[in-house]
């Protein structure tokens, strides 16, 4: 699974790219551009070395601000 700080950067560089096409781009996630997500993101875990259980439940998409 991938780290939700990936996953928002993502969204923030897709924004950054479709506001040149549309100011209006830049309010919506990932720029108005569709993005399919697969996976139970309550069983697959983001990998953080030596990290507490904390920090990797922290670190999955479920806790993103988006």
């Amino acid at each position: 699974m991938i780290n939700k700080l990936a996953f928002e950067a993502l969204d923030r560089t897709l924004r950054d790219i479709m506001v040149s096409v549309s100011d209006s781009n830049k309010d919506l996630p990932f720029g108005g551009k569709i993005v399919v997500i697969g996976g139970d993101f309550r069983q697959v875990f983001p990998v953080i070395p030596k990290g507490s259980h904390a920090e990797i439940v922290m670190a999955s998409i479920n806790f993103s601000v988006l």
